[in-house]
């Protein structure tokens, strides 16, 4: 082979594989951003779906207050509850898995067994317990908190690991 032809070959193929490698890097950067954006934008609607139902317990526990609820309306808002959290109990960080077992231990603290009918089987006609101004107030609070931290994470997906959730227990304790 001419040396006058080899050079400028070694050069056209070396230039060749840099832009191929260039092309595949910027191809994988630019699907791993994507990767990421998408997951962000998954875990903001889990973290929006869990708001939303974890609102309408909220509500029940506050209207109690006032009202008898009763208990077919707070047997179907658990289940709801039920339902969503198990569609995105995937998406949670690890040390948020308590938060079924939180939320249905403050409701069964303030309504009684029916309360927690996500974790135990519990007709819907199960009796709710009498109002307790003590646990209806933990029960109150300790929901507000738990929204407030569930839409931390819906704002902020990435940091997820940052935000602490108590379960309840270590949040009832830490209260007093």
């Amino acid at each position: 082979m001419n040396e006058i032809l080899a050079v400028p070959l070694i050069a056209a193929v070396l230039a060749a594989v840099g832009v191929l490698t260039a092309a595949f890097l910027t191809h994988k950067w630019t699907m791993k951003r994507e990767d990421r954006s998408d997951r962000r934008a998954v875990e903001r609607e889990a973290a929006s779906s869990l708001c939303e139902t974890l609102y309408c317990l909220q509500k029940l526990v506050v209207s109690s207050e006032v009202r008898t609820v009763l208990s077919q309306d707070i047997f179907e808002a658990v289940a709801l509850w039920e339902t969503t959290y198990r569609r995105h109990e995937t998406l949670l960080p690890s040390s948020w898995r308590h938060v079924r077992r939180s939320v249905a231990s403050a409701l069964g603290e303030h309504f009684g067994v029916i309360g927690t009918s996500n974790l135990f089987s519990v007709p819907g006609d199960y009796p709710v317990a009498a109002h307790d101004a003590v646990w209806w107030d933990n029960a109150r609070d300790y929901l507000e908190y738990l929204h407030h931290q569930l839409s931390r994470w819906g704002h902020k997906p990435m940091e997820a690991h940052k935000i602490k959730i108590h379960d309840f227990d270590t949040w009832l304790s830490q209260r007093r």
